[in-house]
Order: C-alpha cells, then structure tokens, then sequence
C-alpha cells in the first residue's frame, strides 16, 4: 500500500518535546487502544504496520488489526516515497524530530487525504519505527492542492524556504534528501562559502531575484546545481526570506566541462589541440591580447613517424606520441603552450625565453631521443624543429605558424635531427619543392618516366640472367633527372604509390617482351613500402598476370629488409598472395635492416640480394657474407651481390658459390635498347665473360648506388 506526501514542514519549537516513546509498547498500545484519534505505528524497515488502533482499522478499511499488520505496504510504494520516509527514520534517530504534514493514503486503492504528525518509536530490537497520528481525514480537498502536493512529492526540483538568517523554514522531499544540514546557517553552507553567501545577498537586496550555477555542499558531497534565488516574504511569519529552487546539474556540467576540453584539447595526449592554435590564425585580436610573452614558436615533428607506425603498428605508434607529447611538455616551462595539430606534429609556443631558442631546441631533440618502452620493445625516435621568432619572422600568428613550417622544412632537407631558424631564402626553397611537385603530377600525366634496366648477371658463367627495373624521369627541358631528386618528394606527397604502379606495369610489358624475342631472363622490379601495404597491390598484381606472353614465375618484386617489421601475419598473407599468383619475392639491401633471421624461413623469399656495403668492406666484411649465401642456401632462396666494381670482389663471390651479382663491373642501368642489343648479343650456348659481351661504359662516377 502507497503513501503520499502533501508537504514537508518542520517547527523547531517541536523539538522541545521529547518525542521518542521510551514506556513500553504494551502500556502504549492499550493507551492508544482508548483513543478515538486514528493512531498507528510503522515499521519503516519492513514496510508494515506494527499496531494501529481501532479508529486506525477503520481509516486503513481492515476488519481487523492482525489483518493490517499482513498488509506489505511497500508492494506499491513508489521509491520518491521510500527515500521520504527513510529521511524521517533518520531525522528520528538523529534529531528526535516531530513532524506536521498532510498524506494521502490508499488504502485498498481508495485516495484518503488526512493531516497527520509523525513521531520516532523504539520497536524491538531498538529499531527505530514510526508513530503517526491521524489529526483529521478531509476528503473534500481541492484536486489541484491534492495534485501538486504530488507533484512537490515525486519532482527532483529542490524547492528550499530559508529565513533571512539561513536557517531552513521549509524543503519539499526532494530538497530534504540533499540538505546536509538543518541549522541556523544553512544557506551558507549549502552554497560551500561566506563570499558567495554575502554576493548572492547584495545582489538580491537589489534585483530582488537571480539565477548561478554553483558547486554546493550535499548529502552526496559537492554536487553542480543550477539555483534560482528570490527574496520574498514567509508566508507563516511575515519576515524576510528566500525562496530557492535548485536543479542538479552535476552530469550536464560534466558533459559540457569535458566537451570545452575536447574542444580544445587533444584526447591521446591531453595538450591543446589544432582548435586552440586556429583560434589565434583565426582571431587576430585573441593573439594581440595573448602574445605579450611571446617570444617565439617551435613547430616540430616525428622523424620517420609513418615509418613506424606501419612497421610497429598504430598502438605503438600512439605510445610514441604519448610519450612524445610527455617530454615535449616536460622540456619547456609551464608557461609555453604546447599543443599537437594532429599525426606527429606539434606547435610549441615560447614565452619569454630571450636569447636562449637554441638551448630549449637542443633539449626538447635530447629528451625525445630518449629510448622509449613499449611492451617487450625498445624504440628511439628524433623530431626536427623549426623557428620563428617574434616579430622578427612575423608579427601575425598565421605568418610564424607559416614560417616555423618553412624552416622546419629546412630541418627536414638537412638530414632530419635538426632544428633551423627561419630565414627569407627559405621561401624560395619552398617555390622550388612545389614546382617540383607540381612537374611530378604532370610528368605522371604525360608518361615522362622510363625504365633503364640494370643486368643480374650469373656468376659461375657471367651470362645476363636477369635485369633489375629503375624508374628515371625524362623532363621535357632539363633531360633525364635523377631518381634522388624525385623519388623522395614522390614518397612524402604520396605519388610514390601511382608511380610505382607505373613502373610494375611498365616491367611486367618489358619482361613479356624480352621473352617474345627468346630472351627468357627474370625482371625484377622494387615495391615501396607504401605500395606494399596498400589495398591497390593485389587487384593491380591480378591485372598484371593478365598481360599477353607474360610469364609471372619470371617477374620479381624486391622488398627491403625494413618491410618485414611490423604485422607479421599481415605481410605473410600479402607475400603469399604475391606467391600463389606465380610471381617471386626478392630481399633487397639485406643485412642493413632490423629483421629477424628466425622470421626469414616463414617467408616465401626466392632472392636474396646482398647489399652493396658488404661487398664494398671485402674481405672485411666475409663473415656476413658467408652468413647470408648459407641462410640463401638453407631457405632454398638464390644470393645476389649488388654493387660488384673489381675482380677481386667477383673473384672472391665466385669462389663462396654466390649465384648471381650485379654492379659497375658488368654494366651500369641502361635503356631498354641497349639491354636488348646486349641479350641479342649473347650467345645461346656459348658461355661468354662479361667483356665478350659490352665493355663497361665510361661513366665518371663508379658507383652503382640504385639510380
């Protein structure tokens, strides 16, 4: 059976009275058993009825008493009315309360609407229950009364009547539930401070009413509610008093709290984010008005950070930036604003720092080289930096922001682990790298790259077995252009991806080709990294098997050792598609990398090729040597030397049993032409040496560097 409450009124004069019954419940009852007043006690823990009188019998419409005692009172009762009267057992206990109040009871589903005054009494066990005696029973309240009393009841509004003292006059259930204390002061240490008290008060004296949003002091602890404050008259006395109507706002303001920081913030390193630095480009006032300290801005990234996350993948890629972040910030004072526009770059603003930029560079570089701990492995990374100082470089937040990039661009070209200071000729460098960007797209446009072919040549008989493909770029006005001026730009822009598509189709054509002319020789042909973890691979590798007279065991794809880090499930899948399409896999530059030799026979490797360092250290360098031929011999992959420029290198890679090598000695990269004069010219069954076939072409730099 529900009860409901009308309002909640507490008289401090009450309290005179002791109003816990301490006489024994028997010599009680059969007083109360005398009266005609409707008196019952409730067991506030059970949520039953644990005497009432006859007059209460009647109320309650129950035949007898032991038939309301059996009544479970809490079946229907609603948890607003439970936490009220879980709220009057502790005023009981706690300050020997009496309360006045009017209820609606239902008993038997019928609405009865009575004025009542509630008291604490001791049930067995020294359980703490509830008298409550019955003063009059109106049934001709007015329906709206009856239904706001309701609504007072079951809202979460806190509606609180204060005296002009601060003590409480009144509190409707909700505002008793988070009241933390019932004293004389209580407004004052609801609002948590005297200052707030006395502003809230003087405002009042004027405006007679207003509205805050503050952090209070609850039952709950400090909690955000949204108060509306009026001055008014106690309608009981007369005298001055407040009216407060207060909302939790607590989740809201968390919410709106953690999106101005997300607003402005970073989530994976808790700086400020890219939001915060276009405030200041967007907004030159807010710049003005923050810029007094500002001495210069640091913008700075990662060196080879996208290598690292497609090698060690993005969780370790997001624990570098952590950490990153973490020692960018621990190198600067509290005072410079560091934040991370996004990816790996980061916009230090300096304050303050005089003459002393280079100082703070130096060790924002030393304190992210730190070795960094992720898991089982151990990384270190560098950063570059560039600068522009204030208002030498720029007296607008978008001209250093611009300039710091420049110079950081310079960093970039230096050799990276650097940081350079803006200067005016960097604009002109800047003109220069977007031409070429520009030339590239164009030269993609209008086929100006070509392939030159480098011959694999075998060592045991020093016939062409083989041709490695290099992509040279035929300008229109300067000539042919080295690979090192493009391939780089090719890399960072992204067009390294479409130009190495170019140069797999271009080296598929050639090797169907030479076959056509009885030239069965393997063309071998470079994957980039970007281009071997790209979702384009495999569809453009199905195309390529496609082409009329290719014969894909023929073709070769070359990898760097580096691209076997990372996801090692990944890259055996992508090395086996490669496979099963009849293709093979070529290790190049092997013995520079990082990989593990224990990973080396998973892999469907047919080639390994040695790289030129090594043979350039010989015999220095034999033990490494002779390690690769034997791990070449025991995954059944053949050995190629790269690089060979004299005898005594062949000679020596003749008598280990090296398979096949390539360099100076025999031929630099040539056009397609000349390398197919040179197969044309070699005998079908006549083991020939390298000089009964082409002399070595004059060439002012002996060098065999991939170019």
């Amino acid at each position: 059976m529900a009860s409901r409450v009308r309002t909640f009124q507490t008289d401090p004069a009450d309290r005179r009275t002791k109003t816990v019954s301490r006489l024994s419940p028997a010599d009680l009852f059969d007083a109360y058993r005398r009266l005609n007043t409707p008196v019952w006690v409730y067991d506030t823990d059970r949520c039953r009825i644990a005497f009432a009188n006859e007059a209460a019998c009647r109320l309650w419409d129950a035949e007898t008493e032991g038939k309301l005692r059996k009544r479970d009172l809490g079946k229907d009762m609603s948890n607003t009315v439970r936490e009220r009267l879980q709220q009057y057992q502790a005023s009981f206990v706690a300050h020997d309360s009496r309360f006045s109040e009017f209820w609606t009871l239902f008993p038997k589903g019928k609405p009865v609407h009575l004025e009542a005054v509630y008291s604490g009494f001791v049930l067995d066990g020294d359980r703490m229950g509830m008298l409550v005696e019955a003063l009059s029973a109106d049934q001709d309240e007015v329906p709206d009364t009856i239904r706001s009393a309701e609504a007072l009841l079951h809202t979460d509004v806190m509606i609180t009547l204060f005296g002009a003292d601060g003590a409480v006059l009144y509190g409707n259930p909700s505002s008793g539930r988070t009241m933390l204390v019932d004293a004389k002061n209580a407004l004052q240490t609801r609002l948590g401070s005297t200052d707030v008290y006395e502003e809230l008060v003087g405002e009042l004296a004027h405006a007679r009413e207003c509205a805050r949003v503050l952090e209070v002091n609850t039952k709950q602890g400090k909690r955000w509610h949204n108060l509306s404050i009026k001055s008014c008259l106690d309608a009981v006395t007369g005298n001055d008093a407040y009216l407060v109507t207060e909302i939790d706002v607590g989740e809201m303001k968390a919410a709106q709290d953690r999106a101005s920081y997300l607003a402005h913030h970073d989530p994976l390193t808790g700086l400020y984010n890219r939001s915060f630095v276009q405030n200041y480009i967007e907004n030159p006032t807010i710049f003005q008005r923050d810029q007094a300290d500002l001495t210069a801005i640091f913008y700075l990234d990662i060196d080879r950070f996208k290598t690292i996350n497609d090698r060690q993948g993005h969780e370790f890629g997001d624990t570098v930036l952590m950490t990153v972040a973490d020692r960018i910030r621990d190198s600067v004072k509290a005072s410079d604003a560091v934040s991370r526009l996004g990816g790996d770059e980061f916009v230090v603003l300096i304050n303050g720092a005089g003459g002393n930029l280079d100082k703070i560079a130096n060790r924002i570089r030393k304190n992210v080289s730190e070795p960094i701990e992720c898991g089982d492995t151990t990384f270190s990374v560098s950063c570059s930096i560039g600068i522009a100082r204030y208002p030498e470089d720029g007296d607008r937040f978008d001209t250093l922001m611009h300039n710091a990039d420049l110079a950081l661009y310079a960093a970039k070209n230096a050799g990276r682990e650097a940081h350079c200071h803006f200067s005016a000729s960097m604009q002109e460098e800047v003109q220069k790298r977007l031409q070429l960007e520009q030339d590239l797209v164009r030269a993609l446009a209008s086929d100006q790259f070509v392939l030159h072919y480098q011959p694999r040549v075998e060592v045991a008989t020093n016939r062409i077995v083989g041709a490695e493909a290099l992509v040279r770029w035929q300008h229109p006005d300067r000539g042919l252009v080295p690979p090192g001026e493009f391939i780089p730009v090719c890399e960072e822009t992204g067009l390294i991806e479409e130009l190495g598509e170019l140069v797999l189709t271009l080296a598929a054509r050639q090797q169907a080709a030479w076959a056509k002319r009885g030239h069965r020789i393997r063309v071998s042909a470079n994957l980039s990294p970007r281009q071997f973890q790209s979702a384009r691979l495999m569809p453009l590798m199905q195309d390529i098997t496609r082409y009329p007279g290719l014969d894909p065991s023929l073709l070769e794809f070359e990898i760097t050792e580096s691209m076997l880090m990372g996801d090692n499930e990944q890259i055996l899948a992508t090395l086996k598609g490669i496979r099963q399409l009849g293709f093979c896999v070529a290790l190049d530059d092997f013995g520079t990398g990082y990989s593990n030799l224990a990973y080396i026979p998973r892999y469907p490797i047919g080639c390994i090729k040695i790289d030129k360092s090594f043979v350039d250290q010989l015999p220095h360098s034999s033990p490494v040597i002779g390690l690769i031929l034997s791990l070449g011999r025991q995954v059944g992959a053949k050995v190629v030397a790269e690089g060979v420029e004299t005898d005594p290198q062949l000679q020596q890679l003749r008598v280990w049993g090296c398979d096949e090598f390539q360099g100076y000695l025999f031929q630099r990269p040539q056009p397609v032409d000349i390398i197919t004069d040179m197969l044309d010219r070699q005998p079908a069954d006549i083991r020939a040496s390298a000089e009964d076939i082409l002399p070595i072409a004059a060439d002012p730099v002996r060098s065999s560097a991939k170019a």
